[in-house]
């Protein structure tokens, strides 16, 4: 064989190496879309045991932590599992008596035990929670209900099928976060106001009117359950003679520093109030935290709380919240104490600042420019008792200190549908 055919051999050798990977690689995708498709099937022809599976951030936090240790302290009508893919977590929660799975591991297993549940509640999008396509499937017959992480953006913030004109749906991912937004059948609303926003950014129909579960504990004392995964309010951060006050943005764009790591922004605030006394404590938003990672460091004089820790069994601590358009805020109302928001401008987004409907802002809205001005008047001349109550009676139609209560009555009628026999429960 000349040089030129044993040439021409190896590169036709190459090419049909090529396509052979690419066969396989197409054959193992359709394999892998048939698996999903079948086991979407089964889940939804399959009896349900009386369990219902809770899902949440890869930390014990937000509304899910708070509906799962009441119902798991306070029903026998269901068997309530934690899941997640943080064996940690998992281990930890077991120790305190729980029943948690640990999603890491046997993922057989774990496609057996959620063909099984008769509900599966969520606080984020269950694409992020379940991260596989055949846990996602393995999970379709199950009535899932959406806690979400809070409200408060109405009329500005746009999320989910909001967005999906402006996304290119050819994109897998764009598709699967889509997919998994719009995969709820209940929605938990405090309030009529937030009901269309629920309907177009998820595709729900069905609105379960209730509290937020994580806002009970902004309204009693928090329980040692309450402070797994929280964080840790030190002594002499209580015994500190002065205020207290949060400064609880939500994330930055890529790009942008976070008003905590502003030198110039937090030196001028805190000589505002100097006479005060302040503490002045930051918890960053949890996409944040990556910033933290790469080596961002808050402005002298800032407690730093850790980003992915449960802010709420110590929210009511602090005299004062300092946002921009977090829905932490609309939380913080509860406590009716001050609230000031500010952003960078006012001029370069017209949808930057929270709206209200039918109820006035909160508490003074002001640019970083005017931060230390507006946060003068806003600790030292608080006119906006009126306002938050309007915004709570429009934002809060339920008994807070009963979500847990509410919705828990629900799920067990679900359940009590979907599993009507007193069936074994997965242990």
């Amino acid at each position: 064989m000349d040089a030129d055919a044993l040439t021409r051999f190896t590169t036709l050798e190459r090419k049909l190496a090529i396509l052979t990977g690419e066969l396989t690689q197409t054959h193992n995708d359709i394999r892998a879309l048939k698996l999903a498709y079948d086991l979407a099937d089964l889940s939804r022809r399959k009896s349900k045991s009386r369990m219902v599976l809770f899902f949440g951030r890869d930390q014990f936090v937000d509304n899910s932590k708070y509906l799962f240790t009441h119902v798991a302290h306070s029903q026998s009508q269901f068997t309530p599992v934690w899941c997640s893919f943080n064996s940690a977590l998992v281990a930890e929660l077991k120790s305190h008596g729980f029943v948690a799975f640990d999603m890491s591991q046997d993922h057989s297993r774990t496609v057996a035990l959620l063909l099984s549940a008769a509900v599966a509640v969520h606080c984020v999008n269950p694409n992020e929670s379940l991260r596989l396509a055949v846990f996602d499937a393995a999970l379709a017959g199950a009535v899932r209900l959406q806690l979400w992480h809070g409200v408060g953006h109405i009329g500005t913030k746009k999320i989910d099928l909001m967005l999906s004109d402006y996304m290119n749906l050819l994109n897998p991912s764009n598709v699967d976060q889509l997919h998994g937004a719009s995969s709820i059948d209940v929605m938990v609303s405090p309030a009529r106001r937030f009901d269309a926003f629920w309907r177009a950014s998820f595709g729900v129909r069905d609105i379960l009117r209730a509290g937020l579960p994580r806002n009970e504990v902004l309204l009693r004392e928090p329980t040692a359950i309450d402070n797994i995964g929280a964080v840790t309010f030190q002594p002499e951060w209580r015994r500190h003679r002065g205020v207290r006050l949060l400064c609880a943005p939500t994330f930055s764009a890529a790009g942008d520093l976070p008003l905590w790591a502003r030198p110039e922004i937090v030196s001028a605030m805190l000589s505002s109030v100097a006479d005060r006394n302040p503490l002045l404590f930051v918890k960053p938003h949890p996409f944040d935290q990556s910033k933290i990672d790469r080596g961002l460091l808050p402005a002298s004089g800032v407690v730093m709380l850790p980003a992915v820790r449960d802010i709420y069994p110590v929210l009511n601590q602090f005299d004062m919240l300092i946002t921009d358009k977090s829905s932490l805020l609309s939380d913080y109302l509860l406590l009716d104490r001050p609230v000031l928001m500010l952003n960078e401008t006012a001029q370069n987004d017209p949808n930057i600042w929270m709206a209200y409907g039918d109820a006035p802002s909160p508490g003074i809205e002001a640019t970083h420019a005017d931060a230390a001005e507006a946060l003068r008047a806003a600790l030292l001349d608080d006119r906006y008792a009126e306002a938050r109550a309007a915004n709570r009676k429009v934002m809060f139609e339920t008994d807070p200190r009963t979500a847990c209560a509410d919705i828990a009555q629900t799920i067990a009628e679900i359940v009590n549908k979907r599993s009507p026999s007193a069936e074994a429960a997965y242990a």
